[in-house]
C-alpha cells in the first residue's frame, strides 16, 4: 500500500467517504469514542458522518439518552453510545484514578473527602435533577466543600470516571450535570479484560489503519495493557506495511480509488487527525502550528485527499452563517469548497 492507499482506508474506516450512518447513535457505536470537549465541534464530528442528520438531531440523541456526553478517554469529554458507556468506564477509570492521585494528593483531596463529595453530588442530582456547573459547585460549597481553581474540575472528572454523573442536555448554552445511574439502565458488566479488548477492536475498525502506538495514545491506557489486549486480537486485524511501520485494520479491508476524492470539512478536534499520535501522513508537520495550537485546540479542517489543506472558520451573527477559510499552498487556492460549505450551513439549518 501507498500512503494514499492508506488515507484513503482512514476516510472510508472514519464515515467520512464510504458507508455513511443515520443516527447519531450509530456513529457514536461505530466510532468508540468522540471527542466532545467543545460541544458544537463534536456535533458536527457525528454530522458529517451521517447522510442529513442537523445540528438539532444530534442535540435529540442526547435528551433521548442514545448518546451520552461524559468524561472517558485520557480523561477528557466524549460522546459515547448509550450502550458504549459503562464497559468503556471499567476500561479506563483504574488507569484514569492511578494517573490523577498525585494531583487528587497535592490538592489535599483523600479518599473520605471524595467520599463525602460523591454523597453531596448524588443528594444534589438525585430525582432526575440537571445542575449547571455553578449550581453544582454552589451547592457543594454550602457543604463546606471547596471548588476552586483545579480542584471543582477534579471533582467533576473524577465523578464522571465513577460513573456518578455525565453530562445531561444544554440548558441554553449551559452544561448540565445529572446522575448517570438514573440517566442510563445499569447493564451486565463484563470484565476490564473483554472491556480492554472491545475498545481496541473499535479503534481499529474505525480508525484503521493504524499502530498500536495510534491506539495507545488515543485511549490513554497503558502500554503493557494495550500490548496484552493486541495480542488477543491480532489474528482479527490485516497488517498493512509502510516504511517499515506497521498500520492494522479489522478484516481485510481493499481500498476504494475513489473514496479520498474530493474535499471534506471537519470539525475541529475531529477523530480523523487527533486519534493517532503520529499525524505525519494526514498533516504536514510545517502546518501543524496552524492546526494544532499551543493550549491544545485542534482547529476544524479542510482535507483533500486525505491530506489537511487548510483550516476553517465559522461565525454566527442572528442566525447568519458565515464561513472563513485558509488555504496552505497556492496550489489548492482554487479548490472548490462551495459544496462542503453548503453542507454545513444544512446542518447548522441557516443560511
Amino acid at each position: 500500500m501507498t500512503e494514499g492507499d492508506i488515507l484513503q482506508c482512514r476516510l472510508s474506516s472514519h464515515m467520512i467517504t464510504d458507508g455513511k450512518l443515520d443516527s447519531a447513535k450509530k456513529v457514536a457505536n461505530w466510532m468508540g469514542a468522540i471527542q466532545a470537549q467543545d460541544y458544537g465541534q463534536a456535533k458536527y464530528a457525528i454530522g458529517c458522518r451521517t447522510s442529513n442528520l442537523k445540528n438539532i438531531d444530534i442535540e435529540k440523541a442526547i435528551i433521548d439518552k442514545k448518546i451520552v456526553r461524559t468524561w472517558a478517554l485520557r480523561g477528557t469529554l466524549h460522546i459515547l453510545a448509550a450502550a458504549d458507556v459503562h464497559w468503556i468506564l471499567s476500561a479506563v477509570t483504574p488507569v484514569l484514578l492511578s494517573r490523577y492521585q498525585p494531583q487528587f494528593k497535592r490538592l489535599g483531596l483523600a479518599d473520605e473527602d471524595f467520599t463525602r463529595i460523591h454523597k453531596c453530588i448524588v443528594q444534589m442530582l438525585q430525582g432526575g435533577e440537571q445542575l449547571t456547573r455553578k449550581e453544582l459547585f454552589a451547592g457543594l460549597e454550602q457543604n463546606n466543600i471547596n471548588t476552586a481553581g483545579l480542584r471543582g474540575a477534579l471533582v467533576l472528572y473524577k465523578a464522571g470516571w465513577l460513573g456518578i454523573i455525565c453530562l445531561g442536555p444544554q440548558r441554553g448554552k449551559q452544561d448540565t450535570y445529572t446522575l448517570l445511574e438514573e440517566w442510563l439502565p445499569k447493564p451486565s458488566p463484563i470484565t476490564r479484560e473483554e472491556a480492554l479488548t472491545k475498545l481496541m477492536q473499535k479503534y481499529f475498525q474505525s480508525h484503521g489503519p493504524a499502530t498500536l502506538q495510534d491506539f495507545i495514545a488515543w485511549s490513554g491506557l497503558s502500554i503493557t495493557e494495550s500490548r496484552a489486549g493486541f495480542e488477543q486480537i491480532r489474528e482479527t486485524l490485516t497488517k498493512i506495511e509502510l516504511n517499515g511501520q506497521s498500520y492494522w485494520i479489522t478484516g481485510s479491508y481493499t481500498a476504494n480509488n475513489k473514496s479520498s476524492n474530493g474535499v471534506h470539512l471537519l470539525a475541529g478536534f475531529d477523530e480523523y487527525l487527533l486519534g493517532y499520535k503520529d499525524r505525519a501522513l494526514i498533516l504536514n508537520p510545517a502546518n501543524t502550528g496552524k492546526v494544532i495550537l499551543q493550549n491544545g485546540i485542534f482547529k476544524p479542517t479542510i482535507i483533500k485527499n486525505g491530506k489537511v489543506i487548510g483550516i476553517w472558520n465559522r461565525v454566527i451573527n442572528k442566525s447568519k452563517l458565515d464561513i472563513t477559510t485558509e488555504l496552505f499552498n497556492k496550489t489548492d487556492q482554487q479548490t472548490d469548497l462551495s459544496v462542503e460549505i453548503k453542507r454545513y450551513t444544512s446542518f447548522m439549518n441557516l443560511s
